[in-house]
């Protein structure tokens, strides 16, 4: 399965392993990370910890919190890449967009037809407004 990163890396991974080493290498000089194709789970390195996404047939996903420790990214990304029927189960996921039906174009600086800078910025933007919440309560 292709393991992609933010430096523009991409390896593809054959076991959990090998998944595990990669994933070492994300934080904050490399902050995201795509495992799969059309079809992937994501994360991205929101400075207290990672946020996570997921896109399938029914649509994409966000980890409804932005803080997750690497061994929770470690956890899920080595669950989707061995087929774990309870990847998903670890968090709480929003749905944040459309399945495979989309009518909107691709963008060929896209990943899986998601234009990564857009869904970095929409995503340090929902980071950055849950951080203001937390420091005005």
């Amino acid at each position: 399965m292709r393991l992609e990163f933010s430096n523009g890396r991409t390896v593809d991974v054959n076991d959990k392993e090998q998944l595990l080493k990669e994933l070492d290498s994300l934080g904050k000089d490399n902050e995201h990370a795509i495992l799969g194709d059309t079809e992937f789970v994501q994360a991205a390195y929101s400075g207290p910890g990672f946020l996570l996404q997921y896109k399938d047939s029914s649509g994409m996903y966000e980890s409804s919190e932005y803080n997750y420790e690497i061994e929770t990214v470690k956890d899920i990304f080595s669950r989707y890449l061995t087929k774990d029927q309870h990847w998903k189960d670890s968090v709480n996921w929003e749905r944040t967009g459309e399945g495979h039906g989309d009518t909107e174009p691709k963008n060929p600086a896209s990943f899986g037809g998601v234009n990564l800078k857009d869904e970095l910025l929409r995503s340090a933007k929902k980071s950055a407004l849950n951080w203001l919440k937390k420091k005005i309560r």
